[in-house]
């Protein structure tokens, strides 16, 4: 422990004398600047890279990849396309619901959960939440609503 601190001390000396001495306008005053933070840093973190795996950082990273699925570029495709047929969705029947039942667009909330399966986009659940003084309106009409327009049973709640 006394080796590290007498190194960091030293480094923090060396960098802070080497920036001390620079002149203020020239034009690598900030990449040696840098290079002294640098060495600051990796005297800071060298007993890490001892403590967790002896020095050998090449399979550091392994478990996390492992664990983490590879999205290609195609899946990532379809997820965003996804997210935006959901929203539009939602966009589309809050405007409808609120046209055909006479409801105020602040007191219902649309959630919609769809996925893109091989490429095809497909609503699997649809929940109305009714607020204020839509309360009042009759919720099987809207899921009756709801269900006629997109396919699925509709869940509303208060």
């Amino acid at each position: 422990m006394k080796e590290y601190i007498i190194s960091l001390i030293g480094a923090s000396l060396i960098a802070g004398i080497v920036s001390l001495f620079l002149p203020e306008g020239s034009s690598n005053s900030k990449a040696v600047k840098m290079l002294a933070a640098l060495c600051v840093i990796s005297a800071l973190a060298a007993p890490l890279s001892g403590a967790s795996c002896d020095g050998d950082l090449s399979g550091i990273f392994d478990p996390i990849l492992e664990s983490t699925p590879q999205l290609g570029a195609e899946d990532e495709y379809y997820g965003i396309l996804t997210e935006l047929g959901q929203k539009e969705l939602e966009k589309k029947l809050t405007e409808l619901i609120c046209e055909n039942f006479s409801i105020d667009e602040n007191n219902i909330s649309v959630s919609v959960e769809a996925l893109a399966d091989g490429g095809e986009f497909s609503v699997r659940r649809v929940a109305i939440g009714l607020h204020g003084a839509a309360v009042f309106c009759n919720p099987y009409d809207i899921e009756e609503f709801v269900t006629s327009l997109v396919g699925v049973d509709c869940d509303t709640y208060y």
